[in-house]
């Protein structure tokens, strides 16, 4: 094995990261210095490893100045050879896509992707060519995206005049057995997360999603796919608004139907647990209709959605909405249990359910902060208002991709009814009793100050920590606060 140094200013073996992976051999390892590398890069040799060298930050810039109305989904950085690691890359600027991964058997690890006039990560099979969307080929496998952070993605929408359609932000497509974990992911105008197209066992787990101005989690003709332990939420920034004024969904399980759909199995199997969505348009939405052009064909079968936390606010214009299949496929087999749905801070008149059929759907002792249709109700529901502060702010500082958000707002008030209980995706904070303080021996010592900046409120670092330590992912805040602090704390 063979260790490339990339230096820009010429102190390395390579000034360019093409000319290292020219060189490199299968198993061969190139290291990046700090730089801008103006280049495309497209990683064919199998099992390399490109990263940023340690204490290093590279940038690979496309060079695209945010205005221009551009063509193509080529990505600034394609991998297409299987067992690769690419780790801690900037990656900004993209005329095309970000990343774009065609190969079974990928890591990508602590990178960021900021800036790109299509989505920001691509994974799954090759497309037909550099101007075409659509993919072509068999199931990409085994693949492993953690600790990145992308922003700013699909930036057509608002680049050009009339924009016909938009690329999500990161689409997994045609994807079996991968996982995408403890990655941060906002202000995005296509979907923020696009998990379809025959996508299998895909695990989408501890991420933090929000501010966009499609959905933000979307689920598209996959099986036996999970969402577990992320959050999801809107900064209510009036940019995402879409064209009828409505900020979009948390949650869709929406089966397209179209040509570029058409060779892909329906929905079954899925899993949506222990999430917390806050201030989305709708919080979950399973969409049918009768359009004979385009348009929805979903069936819920044999799905679960359970623990999930579902809070409405200033931007919410329905909690849950579940339509009937309109093409003679009714639900079947799934369920709806052990969630909480709190429309309390939503706008007057928000229907915190509907589900017009009742066909297919169990509902299971869920807690409801008002009443919801019949269809939806159980004997072992729960009413009222259980959580700690659902009215609570969502802010970020101007331009950051950081948000502040407390999670601790969503967690049931410790005398509740429902603290005593595994309902919803967070756990009641104990109450505990004050300590009792020993009389002094010498004279009291005036405390110290206390530190300001760490009272500005909770960071999306300890947002995902929280989302990921009821799954036993250990020292996750420490981890993240060190990836941000790496790839995101300063503003963009």
């Amino acid at each position: 094995m063979t260790i490339f140094i990339v230096d820009e200013s010429g102190q390395g073996d390579y000034k360019t990261i093409g000319a290292a992976l020219q060189a490199a051999k299968l198993g061969d390892t190139i290291r990046v210095l700090n730089g801008v590398y103006r280049e495309r890069v497209n990683i064919g040799v199998p099992k390399i490893v490109l990263e940023a060298a340690d204490g290093h930050t590279p940038e690979i810039d496309g060079g695209w100045n945010g205005k221009t109305v551009e063509s193509g989904f080529a990505a600034q950085v394609q991998v297409q050879a299987p067992g690769v690691l690419v780790r801690g890359l900037t990656i900004r600027n993209c005329p095309g896509r970000g990343l774009g991964v065609t190969a079974d058997n990928v890591t990508v690890r602590s990178c960021r992707i900021d800036i790109t006039y299509q989505g920001a990560m691509y994974v799954g099979p090759g497309t037909k060519d550099d101007k075409s969307e659509e993919s072509d080929g068999p199931a990409v496998r085994g693949i492993l995206v953690e600790g990145c952070i992308m922003s700013r993605m699909s930036q057509s929408w608002v680049t050009e005049t009339r924009p016909k359609g938009v690329n999500g932000g990161i689409n997994f497509h045609t994807v079996e057995d991968g996982e995408f974990r403890n990655n941060f992911a906002s202000d995005g105008w296509g979907e923020i997360f696009n998990l379809g197209r025959g996508s299998k066992r895909v695990r989408v787990v501890g991420n933090i999603f929000h501010s966009g101005n499609h959905v933000l989690g979307y689920l598209n003709r996959c099986q036996e796919c999970e969402f577990v332990g992320n959050s999801l939420f809107h900064v209510p920034d009036a940019a995402y608004r879409n064209r009828d004024g409505e900020w979009s969904a948390g949650f869709v399980i929406g089966d397209e139907r179209g040509r570029a759909v058409k060779d892909s199995p329906f929905s079954w199997g899925n899993v949506i647990r222990d999430n917390v969505v806050v201030n989305t348009g709708v919080l979950l939405h399973v969409r049918n209709n009768t359009k004979e052009t385009g348009g929805y064909d979903t069936q819920l079968l044999n799905t679960i959605v359970a623990n999930n936390t579902l809070v409405g606010g200033p931007s919410t214009r329905a909690g849950i909405i579940i339509q009937p299949n309109m093409r003679g496929r009714k639900h079947a087999g799934s369920v709806f249990r052990d969630n909480v749905i709190d429309c309390s801070a939503a706008p007057n008149g928000t229907d915190i359910g509907t589900f017009s059929d009742g066909v297919g759907v169990k509902f299971e002792r869920n807690a409801w902060s008002t009443r919801p249709p019949q269809t939806m109700q159980s004997k072992d529901d729960l009413y009222g208002v259980f959580l700690t502060n659902p009215a609570a702010a969502i802010t970020r500082a101007r331009e950051s991709v950081e948000s502040r958000i407390d999670l601790n707002d969503y967690r049931p008030r410790p005398n509740s009814v429902l603290a005593a209980t595994n309902i919803g995706a967070l756990a009641a904070t104990e109450l505990t009793e004050p300590p009792v303080e020993p009389p002094p021996i010498d004279p009291p010592v005036e405390p110290p100050l206390p530190d300001t900046a760490a009272l500005v409120g909770l960071t999306d670092s300890a947002l995902a920590s929280r989302a990921l330590a009821k799954h036993g992912i250990a020292d996750a805040e420490e981890k993240l606060r060190q990836l941000m602090s790496l790839l995101g704390e300063e503003a963009v």
